[in-house]
């Protein structure tokens, strides 16, 4: 698939591009793990290698002890992995 389908796909998403790069500032691009069903929330999206894209997701698992805020789990997905996730 050609790099301008994607960028135009991830601009048409809320993305923001910064180079060969996407960031998602808003939380409106969350992906679920069919298999566990844990969703994620899409942070960025790099595409500096066409053979090779991967995504920045992160979820939430619970609030920091010492100060409130809930804490985030991040996690790279590498195109090998893309069909083990699906839309939200």
């Amino acid at each position: 698939m050609k790099k301008s389908i994607f960028f135009e796909t991830l601009n048409f998403l809320g993305g923001k591009r910064k180079g060969e790069s996407f960031s998602f500032v808003k939380n409106n691009l969350c992906i679920k793990h069919k298999e566990s069903g844990i969703k994620y929330t899409v942070e960025k999206v790099i595409l500096s290698d066409e053979k090779k894209p991967y995504i920045y997701a992160y979820r939430y698992y619970g609030p920091d002890k010492k100060n409130s805020k809930v804490k985030r789990f991040y996690i790279k997905i590498g195109n090998s992995d893309f069909g083990k996730y699906e839309p939200v």
